[in-house]
């Protein structure tokens, strides 16, 4: 699907010709065309397109060749009904609001980049890092990172003339942000179970790093996103697939074009992790708020209201802030989308307050500061006694020659 912003900077070849008779929403407004299996055309001239469930008349539209080129349907806060992620982002094309989003989103994203990296390169030195927990989350920044550097690419005619790049950049969106949940979800699967035993077992778990275990969870995660991805690149090329269910990303700006593709191979299993984050959260906090729970000395407590925290933070990051896009699409209340915004944007500025802003790396940091202090002093040190012992030697001289 190619998008235009106006009539005039469309393929149309008499842009007065295009607009006679047409109403007068059609000169400005945020236009994408539709090839001929996404609409269908009546003999009233009426046109019909099934993906928004929306009747058009001829003055709503312009036929160019076999493209039928419309609006933006004024009840749908997105070009494609859910089915493109970036524009998500971008629910309100043409108003302000779009410009404000648009700068929040722009900011936020960069914000997040930045913090992923920050936290990516922390997590390289500081050793006490080095474990399970740690390199699960770093996993997850890294997934996090590519997602949304994919993201700022912009995806102009060039990108979706371009058909292998725009297909590599759908897979690639649909693979690292199905990553992504993915590690949240083990994350918050291994939370639950280092709590479970501490209560159920009176025992702690370790922190080591296990490198058969870090492999599992590697091949859990990324691999069922690669699954997902193989899946949607062969539903897309294999003749005979049913169309409801071919992701089309050439012929959609780069993402799903169809809304039974997008459910089943990206939607779909998003939505199942956040179910499943949501129901791991509440037994959590279940087996740590149990009446059980009054036997158990101050110090193990502690330790689970310290686990209990940090599946807090995840699940406020990565679960709560996704299930605030259902709710301006179901209240239609624009500052909605401004929390959506600001809350998924953002992600790596919470990722590094809750997780890299910690006492285990700022000590590590002051450890190296008054060490790079000690050396620096005691080098002076070292260059004062050398000089003070030359005069030393130079003043024996002197008086032995005297």
């Amino acid at each position: 699907m190619k998008y235009v912003n106006t009539v005039e900077s469309s393929d149309v070849a008499s842009p007065e010709d295009a607009l006679h008779n047409k109403d007068e929403s059609l000169k400005d407004c945020f236009l994408f065309d539709l090839p001929p299996e996404h609409y269908q055309m009546f003999p009233n001239k009426t046109a019909y397109v099934p993906a928004y469930k929306k009747t058009f008349n001829e003055p709503f539209y312009i036929l160019e060749g076999e493209f039928l080129l419309i609006c933006q349907p004024t009840d749908l806060l997105n070009d494609t009904q859910e089915d493109n992620l970036s524009d998500l982002f971008q629910p309100l094309s043409g108003s302000t609001t779009t410009t404000v989003l648009s700068y929040i989103t722009a900011a936020g994203t960069g914000v997040s980049l930045a913090f992923f990296l920050v936290h990516l390169v922390v997590f390289a030195l500081v050793p006490d890092l080095h474990n399970l927990p740690g390199f699960n989350l770093a996993s997850l920044c890294l997934s996090l990172f590519v997602s949304y550097l994919i993201l700022i690419i912009p995806k102009d005619d060039g990108i979706a003339e371009n058909i292998p790049a725009c297909v590599s950049l759908a897979a690639l969106t649909q693979f690292f942000f199905l990553a992504s949940f993915l590690w949240m979800s083990l994350m918050a699967f291994e939370v639950f179970r280092s709590i479970r035993n501490a209560t159920k077992c009176l025992r702690g778990t370790t922190k080591r790093f296990k490198v058969k275990k870090y492999i599992l969870n590697s091949c859990i995660c990324w691999g069922i996103s690669l699954v997902f991805t193989a899946a949607a690149l062969i539903a897309d090329n294999v003749e005979g697939t049913d169309d409801t269910y071919k992701p089309m990303f050439k012929e959609s700006a780069c993402w799903f074009g169809s809304e039974h593709s997008l459910f089943a191979f990206f939607a779909g299993p998003v939505f199942t992790l956040i179910c499943l984050n949501v129901l791991l959260f509440v037994l959590t906090a279940y087996n740590i708020f149990a009446n059980r729970m009054k036997d158990l000395d101050s110090s193990r407590m502690a330790y689970l209201k310290k686990n209990f925290h940090t599946y807090l933070r995840l699940a406020v990051i990565m679960g709560v802030t996704w299930m605030t896009a259902v709710l301006p699409l179901l209240l239609k209340v624009v500052w909605l989308w401004y929390l959506f915004a600001v809350l998924n944007t953002f992600q790596g500025l919470f990722i590094f307050i809750a997780f890299t802003c910690t006492g285990k790396v700022r000590k590590h940091f002051r450890s190296l500061w008054r060490n790079g202090r000690k050396i620096s002093v005691q080098s002076g040190d070292t260059t004062i006694s050398s000089k003070t012992q030359a005069v030393s030697a130079e003043n024996i001289r002197d008086d032995n020659k005297v």
